[in-house]
């Protein structure tokens, strides 16, 4: 959630009496604070977003107890508030266009001082990358991380099979480049490869000349599919008890023992960290592994349900992607340094899940459907400054 914290200097030449509620200036130059939560962080046309007011602050004095001071609120702008004065400390409001809105809030003090203060809210377009008529719905996608701006997934040709295909964002031209009973695909890094799961076998194809061969054939799998390293040597996948490493160089297996079963796994851009989680209706945990020490370096609990089905790290080591929370049209991402989960509403679709980054680190990509529309591909641009 945001956190504003931007100030305006007012000039006061009143005296008050001092009483309840009474803020005494003793210098000349006055700084003003409104403290406001916004909710969520981010939104496409049509999302209402929940503003809360939780302090305000003048000069040196933080106020929480803001029960006797009045607020009202321009959220676009225009000079004109679309707020009455009132004791509401929480407003809702839906923006239908998109841009960078600054919204207006007024704050009254018990001592008829009116304070001004500004938030930010961003409201980006909501992009159909591939508009699928074939039929069949989309099921997972994932994003090439070589630069070629390709994006693969699974889609039935029929109502029975599952194949793998791939598309030339912008220009789409999908092509199917997998056999039957094929879902999960997973990029390698140079572009050249792509794993997918079959049953309980993992396989890849070849997508130069087309051949598809069996890597790991084990029924002891709990992820949905083998998380490829950077380097192009190691598959990571989780089992009931341990994280798992194969080296497709050697074929061995190095394991590293957990005490939790681990639905989802994703390499760190730069193959130092394994991010896990598990898929389920309780509040859970992130937890993040060194693989050099084969140890737990890390955990972040969640502060929401979380049965999201992918995690995916941006390639510039920003963002983890932890997918859609809950089932729901909110996505989670976390900011790698600060610690802090962002969160994006998706307005105007359904059945949205399978969230991963572009090669770029700019754009989240996932499967969706619009009303009584098969599931297609979309895109929300995510801005530098967020």
């Amino acid at each position: 959630m945001k956190l504003y914290k931007t100030g305006l200097i007012f000039i006061v030449s009143i005296f008050m009496f001092s009483c309840w509620g009474f803020y005494i200036p003793n210098e000349e130059e006055i700084e003003f604070e409104a403290i406001c939560h916004i909710y969520p962080d981010l939104g496409t046309p049509g999302t209402e977003f929940t503003f809360n007011i939780d302090a305000i602050k003048i000069k040196r004095d933080s106020i929480t107890h803001l029960t006797r001071h009045k607020f009202r609120w321009d959220f676009n702008n225009d000079g004109t508030f679309d707020t009455e004065w009132s004791n509401n400390i929480e407003e809702h409001h839906t923006f239908n266009a998109e841009g960078n809105h600054q919204t207006i809030i007024e704050v009254k003090t018990p001592g008829l001082d009116i304070h001004r203060d500004t938030c930010r809210v961003l409201v980006q377009p909501l992009i159909k990358i591939y508009d699928n008529i074939s039929g069949h719905d989309i099921g997972s996608v994932d994003c090439s991380i070589d630069g070629s701006n390709r994006i693969a997934f699974d889609r039935p040709s029929n109502i029975v099979e599952s194949e793998i295909w791939t598309i030339d964002y912008p220009n789409n031209n999908p092509k199917q480049v997998s056999s039957e009973n094929a879902l999960f695909p997973e990029w390698s890094s140079d572009g050249k490869y792509i794993l997918f799961r079959r049953g309980q076998e993992f396989w890849v194809v070849d997508l130069e000349t087309g051949e598809e061969q069996t890597l790991i054939v084990w029924g002891g799998i709990i992820s949905f599919v083998p998380s490829w390293s950077h380097n192009i040597r190691n598959l990571a996948y989780t089992t009931k008890s341990s994280i798992e490493i194969y080296s497709l160089n050697s074929g061995n297996v190095t394991r590293i023992p957990t005490d939790v079963t681990y639905n989802l796994i994703s390499w760190s851009p730069d193959d130092q960290i394994l991010a896990v989680a598990s898929r389920n209706n309780k509040l859970s945990t992130l937890d993040f592994f060194d693989v050099e020490e084969s140890k737990l370096s890390e955990s972040i609990s969640f502060e929401f349900n979380y049965t999201g089905a992918k995690l995916d790290w941006s390639l510039d080591n920003k963002w983890l992607s932890t997918g859609f929370a809950n089932n729901s049209s909110v996505l989670y991402i976390l900011n790698r340094q600060s610690g802090e989960f962002k969160q994006i509403e998706i307005n105007g679709l359904e059945n949205v899940w399978y969230a991963g980054w572009s090669y770029d680190s700019k754009m989240i990509v996932f499967a969706g459907s619009a009303p009584s529309e098969n599931t297609s591909i979309w895109g929300i641009q995510v801005p530098d400054d967020f």
